[in-house]
């Protein structure tokens, strides 16, 4: 299950790449932006399973949280934000 996330993440970093620059205009996520991180799974890795999460261990999240950081700064904090309260 981690390793799906770390692939779709992988497969969506010319996305991420591509709207990083609208949101740091922006000064927030653009809408396409926030559903890339919700689909890949990235925000549910922490959350326990018995609440549909994945209940990843928290070295896995930083590394997808890198890896989304690495393609858009803001969509990599965003996601260490949000992931981290479930």
């Amino acid at each position: 299950m981690v390793n799906d996330v770390l692939e779709r993440l992988e497969g969506s970093r010319v996305q991420l790449e591509a709207q990083a620059a609208e949101a740091e205009e922006l000064g927030t996520l653009p809408g396409h932006t926030a559903d890339i991180l919700k689909k890949t799974g990235l925000v549910r890795m922490l959350q326990p399973a018995r609440h549909g999460g994945l209940e990843a261990d928290p070295r896995d999240f930083f590394d997808a949280v890198i890896l989304t950081a690495a393609s858009c700064g803001a969509a990599g904090w965003v996601a260490g934000v949000l992931g981290s309260h479930p």
